[in-house]
């Protein structure tokens, strides 16, 4: 698999303050991955080096091999970049802005491919300028200029952010759709949980400049043993409790006396396996990672790691 994506000892420093701290790591063609982190953890900062906004004290990137230090110029014609304060020309409507950066971006077939991202993103049919639109829908216009050009990489900041749970969701469902299409590459900072895990392959962690973590969302849970919840329908009450009881790898959350049912925790997938071996009456209903069990996870592990400074 080819590597979009290479980060190389990074280091940004003001004077003494040292923000992006000697961090390393690679985004492989196609990947996605979420950029984690309370505020001050050196994210945007990452994002603007990546970009060519910012130039390390040291270390180096590269990006479709090119470096960061001496190619930003080719990096950014191939980058599609949602900045967390975006702007967009508000005496325009929504497709002059687009024109406009198609002629800054040399876009072929401009006419079909605005079309195309402003039906996408729900826009077509207004002609009013953008002065008169909602906050939500300035955001939609800024995401579909960060991505109607065919860039190979995106970096987007809190891409669903300002829109209504409707918008969200469409959001996520034509990313999915576009990254899986063109095998976009790129990285999504936010501190929304739910979009890290329906966007992105990994999640990368960092705080006050380092990387915590740098792995799956079953690496996260392992890391915090936050576990998978399953529920089950049960025959036999008193022999499953009994094995419950004895394991350390599963816990009741909660019953329900009237369903014969419990709701269990495991703490890994492969535990499900075990238990269904060895109570082949069990009823497996459903079972995954939940949203909350993941942020309950990454405030854990952020938490930790403060704990372990202090100590």
């Amino acid at each position: 698999m080819s590597v979009s994506i290479e980060v190389f000892n990074l280091k940004k420093a003001y004077n003494e303050v040292t923000v992006v701290d000697d961090i390393n790591f690679k985004i492989n063609k196609g990947e996605l991955i979420a950029l984690l982190g309370p505020n001050g953890a050196g994210k945007t900062t990452t994002i603007k080096m990546l970009g060519g906004i910012l130039k390390p004290t040291s270390g180096y990137a590269q990006i479709l091999g090119y470096d960061i230090r001496t190619d930003a110029i080719k990096i950014k014609e191939r980058l599609g970049v949602l900045t967390e304060h975006y702007s967009v020309y508000e005496n325009l409507n929504a497709r002059e802005n687009l024109e406009l950066f198609a002629e800054l971006y040399n876009v072929q077939n401009p006419k079909e491919k605005i079309n195309d991202i402003l039906k996408l993103f729900q826009l077509d049919n207004n002609k009013n300028d953008v002065k008169t639109f909602s906050k939500g829908m300035k955001k939609k216009l800024a995401l579909a200029r960060s991505i109607f050009h065919d860039p190979e990489i995106i970096f987007l900041d809190e891409p669903s952010s300002d829109l209504d749970p409707k918008s969200a969701n469409e959001l996520r469902n034509h990313l999915k759709v576009l990254v899986r299409k063109n095998e976009l590459s790129g990285i999504i900072c936010t501190h929304n949980i739910y979009d890290a895990v329906e966007l992105c392959d990994r999640f990368i962690i960092m705080k006050n400049g380092k990387l915590l973590l740098d792995g799956t969302k079953d690496d996260l849970l392992k890391v915090v043993n936050a576990g998978f919840y399953l529920n089950i329908k049960y025959t036999n009450r008193k022999e499953l409790v009994q094995f419950i009881n004895i394991h350390n790898w599963v816990s009741i959350v909660e019953e329900n006396n009237k369903e014969n049912t419990f709701k269990l925790m495991v703490d890994n997938n492969k535990r499900i396996n075990d238990l269904m071996n060895r109570f082949a009456d069990i009823q497996l209903l459903s079972f995954g990672e939940n949203t909350n069990q993941i942020e309950r996870a990454y405030i854990e592990l952020i938490g930790r790691e403060s704990n372990e400074n202090q100590n």
